[in-house]
């Protein structure tokens, strides 16, 4: 009796698609990879607490669950979002715990394959590669992909 033999096909790495979280900071465009965002949301309720570090701008209230929301326009030193402007909240997870990030707009979720990324440029500020995973180019611009964990580590700081 002769068995039949299952053929599988493995995608190459470079073709891999990956989803990506497209948002806009400033006039600039950043991204964060889809599997670490668990939810945009609109403005949440924010309550000010005394010492924490320059960037978060206090906790809210998510799921029952008291939460840190950072603002990243503090960390990527830019200038205080107009007062008419509300900004939009990605729910990012890293190592199981869920923070808040104040983005001005949501633009988009796209998908890009694995070779599509490139290492940070060398000219881009310091502080900003220290939290820049990678970049990408979609439709003639050029997208910083935020590393999570950097941006955590960044802003505990």
């Amino acid at each position: 009796m002769q068995t039949a033999l299952a053929t599988s096909y493995v995608l190459p790495p470079t073709s891999v698609k990956r989803p990506l979280v497209v948002f806009r900071i400033g006039g600039q465009l950043f991204a964060l990879e889809a599997t670490h965002v668990r939810a945009a949301l609109r403005m949440l309720d924010v309550t000010s607490v005394p010492m924490v570090p320059a960037g978060i701008v206090g906790i809210a209230w998510h799921e029952d669950k008291a939460i840190s929301v950072v603002d990243l326009r503090h960390w990527f030193d830019m200038p205080a979002r107009h007062a008419s402007v509300t900004p939009s909240v990605l729910m990012v997870m890293q190592d199981s715990e869920l923070v808040a990030l104040l983005v001005d707009k949501i633009e988009d979720v796209i998908s890009v394959t694995s070779n599509d990324f490139s290492a940070a440029p060398v000219t881009m500020e310091p502080a900003w590669r220290q939290v820049t995973a990678s970049v990408v180019e979609h439709a003639g611009g050029l997208i910083a992909v935020l590393d999570v964990a950097g941006v955590l580590r960044a802003v505990g700081q």
